[in-house]
């Protein structure tokens, strides 16, 4: 794993995030927020609250990334996986607005969609600050030498056989069951 570009994804993620957030909340439909969350008990925003869970949020969806995406073009992947992050976060942001007494479906509506949009903007940073990585080799080297018995198998069985004919498969049956005892694909 490159360390840097891990750090610097996280960053990059935390900036979009916050700011995003900030300018949909503050700017972009202030005035439409305060009439909507108006239920809400708070006088003022706790912005140390939300730069911690923003950074802890930034951290979860990069190192996700990490994880699960390898190789392919950053740009188709970072969006897929932004898509599929807006919609989970856009579920869990707003599936909690009953309890603070937001029933705006219209509201619901935008906040849903926002988190997608802000998801796929992170997606897309994160995927290109990532980069394109190749598959991690595996290290199961017992399941190579395994693997790479059945095929000299299989192959030899294919020169030794006439057409038409099983037999040198069929001889080989018992081997072939002992090599595929404990045998792990991976992917």
């Amino acid at each position: 794993m490159n360390i840097l570009r891990f750090i610097l994804a996280v960053v990059a993620a935390w900036v979009i995030i916050t700011l995003g957030g900030a300018v949909w909340h503050e700017v972009i439909f202030a005035d439409w927020y305060n009439e909507w969350v108006a239920g809400i008990e708070r006088t003022q925003m706790p912005i140390g609250y939300f730069l911690i869970t923003h950074a802890m949020r930034a951290l979860a969806f990069v190192y996700v990334y990490f994880m699960l995406y390898s190789g392919g073009n950053p740009y188709i992947k970072g969006l897929k996986f932004g898509f599929l992050m807006g919609i989970l976060t856009g579920v869990t942001v707003t599936s909690y607005y009953g309890d603070f007494l937001i029933t705006s479906p219209t509201w619901v509506l935008l906040e849903f969609t926002f988190n997608i949009v802000r998801a796929i903007l992170v997606g897309i940073s994160t995927a290109v600050i990532i980069g394109e990585r190749k598959p991690a080799p595996t290290t199961n080297s017992s399941s190579l030498f395994k693997t790479q018995q059945i095929l000299n198998i299989y192959n030899a069985s294919l020169s030794h056989s006439k057409p038409y004919s099983f037999g040198p498969l069929l001889s080989r049956e018992k081997e072939e069951k002992n090599l595929f005892k404990g045998l792990t694909i991976t992917t």
